[in-house]
């Protein structure tokens, strides 16, 4: 009912509650295609977040989920532990900082071609100028001990979440739950023994690698139209980390890793724009992963409990600062003063 799929059982008879939701509002300024308006920015993955009216629908979604999840029971010990493998520690380090476990956003300006959606009444093209967050690439450094005395593959989740509220109180982990973000998931091969599994930024699992712009979809050889533009699908690189604070803003990452046995779905196809499949999926075809997506974070945890008392040998923890410097920055890396209120 909510979210259906080539898969789902009479489609037509529960319908697509996401789905119809973004049509109706795409074509809510011509919702009888009376002046033969084209349809906003809601219609297609690729774009849909430039509507502010995204966010507000995606969190009556989650809502929904939440409030299903909300009637399942806590995970058990046995659920989430994976007794081949110690996670020692996480650690991040910032390209520009240098420093561990303390990472910097800022701001890039660019240019933003606009080819469609919106008539100029010209044939050239017409630019806009863009300001928007941006953060310094980094890397994971996740100590392993593989103590199964083989070698094992593994799924790799990584989480961020903030620890206090906009007021600075310290949020409760029942509060915390629902603010986890996914930064990454991936596999990777564990050899026996201790080892350093490091991960770049920029390979995350939710993120494109690069924004297409209109005439690049139309043109290019992708399987779906720009219309449906499901390859457009996945969170923007530059909004992989949160805005943090000049002062700086602590947040808590977490990594855990689960059996790739355990995790893997047979019979897939080659990932085709799958660069954000941990979020988006693959389309019609079942979700990359037999846990849910979120897990461990998608079901509400025992009453008082602490994240110390839900982590497992298999999972690992670290506060770290994420700080914003104000500096402008443009796409050929030149930097500006950062602007006086």
């Amino acid at each position: 009912m909510v979210e259906p799929a080539a898969l789902s059982l009479n489609r037509p008879f529960y319908g697509e509650y996401h789905n119809f939701g973004h049509r109706i509002i795409a074509r809510i300024h011509d919702p009888e295609s009376r002046y033969s308006e084209s349809r906003g920015v809601m219609s297609s993955t690729a774009t849909a977040m430039r509507d502010p009216i995204f966010y507000r629908w995606h969190k009556e979604i989650d809502n929904i989920f939440n409030e299903y999840k909300e009637g399942l029971q806590p995970y058990t010990k046995s659920e989430v532990e994976w007794g081949d493998v110690v996670v020692n520690n996480v650690s991040v380090r910032g390209d520009v900082t240098k420093n561990t476990n303390l990472l910097q956003t800022y701001w890039q300006d660019r240019e933003v071609l606009l080819s469609s959606g919106v008539d100029f009444g010209r044939t050239n093209p017409v630019f806009v100028n863009m300001r928007h967050l941006q953060h310094e690439e980094f890397q994971y450094d996740i100590e392993v001990d593989n103590i199964s005395g083989n070698e094992r593959k593994a799924t790799v989740r990584i989480f961020l979440a903030p620890v206090f509220d906009e007021f600075q109180d310290k949020l409760s982990l029942t509060e915390q739950r629902r603010l986890y973000c996914e930064l990454d998931k991936y596999q990777t091969n564990l050899k026996a023994g201790k080892q350093v599994i490091t991960r770049r930024s920029e390979q995350s699992n939710v993120t494109l690698p690069t924004v297409m712009g209109f005439n690049q979809l139309a043109n290019s050889n992708l399987p779906e139209t720009p219309e449906e533009g499901f390859c457009g699908c996945g969170w923007p690189g530059h909004l992989l980390l949160p805005k943090g604070r000049p002062e700086g803003m602590r947040f808590v990452l977490v990594v855990v890793l689960t059996n790739w046995e355990e995790d893997k779905v047979e019979n897939l196809p080659d990932k085709v724009c799958g660069d954000a499949a941990s979020y988006c999926g693959l389309r019609n075809q079942k979700y990359p992963d037999k846990r849910p997506m979120g897990f461990p974070f998608d079901r509400r945890f025992s009453t008082g409990a602490q994240l110390s008392d839900f982590l497992t040998s298999n999972m690992a923890e670290k506060e770290i600062i994420i700080r914003h410097s104000g500096e402008i920055v443009d796409v050929k890396g030149i930097f500006q003063p950062a602007p006086i209120f």
